[in-house]
């Protein structure tokens, strides 16, 4: 079982054409399941664009959302519609509100969109200001210290998800694949060959899941959590310890691609 993994491919900067080359790729590309982790679109166009990634290729999607799906809308109205978009199509798995899924006896997959949850480095002293906290409804027109407790809350919600999914897998999974939109460690970070800038964190990180993944890899060290992401655009490869891998996707703006072909089951497992 292959799987054609995406991030931010931010289709809403792609003209139509571009759009129906992109699936193109992805209905001739060397794999049974695309899995996009975020960004896919915006929140004008984000259930047309899963309509069209659905009509214009025959494979099935399994997806988080990113932040930027989100802008000019808010996230309750965005979820809304998206989980209306799922329960009506069996080709699209949205992973937020989905069950872990058995990939065999001894592999699973399971994800959720994650958050910049505003707990690592200092939220209340960088300078940095994210679009996110101006085109996100819930986010917008709030004192920075209700942002920062809204920021926690979304943070939370997704290692809660993950959470209920993680303790329900068999005993016998040997590897967990989770797909996330934020890296969800300072050192998967990423910014072209350096990770876990200071005052980028806050809002390119995801401490509530970091910290139930480093739980989970003690908890269980035979098993081995490999984590895809996306967000800051660059790539990089960290293990956060010797069952817990995470990798993080690359991509450019009017540029969506295939970040990778990932094997996730091999014929004899």
């Amino acid at each position: 079982m292959k799987l054609a993994w995406c991030t931010d491919t931010h289709l809403d900067f792609c003209s139509t054409k571009e759009k129906v080359q992109f699936c193109h790729t992805l209905e001739n590309a060397d794999c049974d399941i695309i899995g996009i982790t975020g960004d896919i679109s915006t929140g004008t166009e984000i259930v047309e664009t899963l309509e069209l990634l659905l009509e214009r290729q025959s494979k099935p999607i399994w997806f988080v959302l990113g932040n930027h799906d989100y802008y000019h809308s808010s996230i309750l109205q965005i979820r809304e519609q998206v989980l209306e978009l799922f329960q009506k199509h069996e080709r699209l798995i949205w992973l937020d509100k989905s069950e872990p899924i058995l990939l065999s006896e001894r592999i699973a997959l399971l994800g959720h969109s994650g958050w910049g949850d505003a707990k690592n480095g200092a939220f209340q002293e960088t300078p940095i200001r994210l679009t996110d906290h101006r085109l996100i409804k819930e986010l917008s027109n709030i004192d920075r210290l209700t942002l920062q407790k809204r920021l926690h809350i979304l943070g939370e919600e997704a290692a809660v998800h993950l959470a209920k999914g993680l303790s329900a897998l068999p005993k016998d999974i040997k590897t967990v694949w989770i797909l996330t939109h934020v890296p969800p460690f300072p050192e998967s970070a990423w910014h072209g060959d350096q990770s876990g800038h200071w005052d980028w964190i806050p809002d390119f990180t995801c401490q509530s899941v970091g910290n139930l993944l480093l739980e989970q890899a003690e908890l269980f060290p035979e098993r081995e959590f490999r984590v895809l992401c996306g967000h800051g655009h660059s790539a990089g490869e960290v293990w956060m310890r010797k069952n817990l891998f995470v990798r993080t996707g690359e991509a450019e703006y009017h540029q969506p691609k295939i970040v990778d072909i990932i094997t996730l089951v091999r014929s004899r497992e």
